[in-house]
């Protein structure tokens, strides 16, 4: 069992496994016969039964509490009814659909700012910064800011947020709506073949 101090690493692909997930929402729940379908790890997209669209990335990276089932990352525990282990601990990234940037940080900074926490030396997270906004086209719009790009190229930037850090496992909700067909299409590789510690999952 996963304690609550020790974070979930892996030296090779993540396997995400999901056992019965329940969610509660007042007297609503989601999620029940969850296990009828097997979650799919790396590329799959997850669809279980009766689970909404958003709920599921968001308790595999412990934003939501589960009511039961069980949660499994590398093979170890990170959520059932009675453990939460916290987002932190999971070593996760998850790229939201209303994805939510500074304002007052150009997207240079944006993309940083998971590189600042884990306290990259400033040489080094410039150049792992630089890096991820050539793979999401955003190379030459380094010094500007939100305000200052298109819908599309704010998700990008909340895409190389989430590419940044290399996680464990990076989960999406929905995050190439907004840019046009063939960028799209160029992004869904740079994901899948972004060197990270473990590959993009949900």
């Amino acid at each position: 069992m996963a304690t609550l101090g020790a974070p979930v690493t892996t030296g090779t692909a993540t396997r995400l496994e999901v056992r019965d997930l329940v969610k509660r929402y007042g007297a609503q729940t989601a999620g029940r016969g969850v296990a009828r379908r097997r979650s799919r790890t790396a590329r799959g997209r997850v669809r279980p039964v009766g689970l909404r669209k958003s709920t599921l990335p968001r308790s595999v990276a412990g934003i939501e509490r589960v009511h039961d089932g069980r949660i499994l990352l590398g093979g170890r525990l990170v959520a059932d009814e009675t453990l939460h282990v916290p987002p932190e601990r999971r070593e996760l990234a998850m790229v939201f659909q209303d994805y939510v940037l500074w304002p007052h940080l150009t997207v240079a900074d944006n993309v940083a700012y998971p590189l600042r926490r884990k306290k990259i030396a400033r040489p080094e997270a410039e150049k792992q910064v630089t890096a991820v906004l050539e793979r999401v086209g955003l190379g030459d719009y380094a010094v500007r800011f939100p305000s200052e790009l298109s819908g599309g190229e704010q998700q990008r930037v909340a895409l190389g947020w989430g590419l940044v850090g290399r996680p464990v496992l990076l989960l999406f909700d929905e995050p190439l709506s907004n840019p046009g067909a063939d960028l799209r299409e160029r992004t869904r590789v740079e994901i899948a073949t972004w060197p990270g510690k473990g590959r993009p999952g949900c």
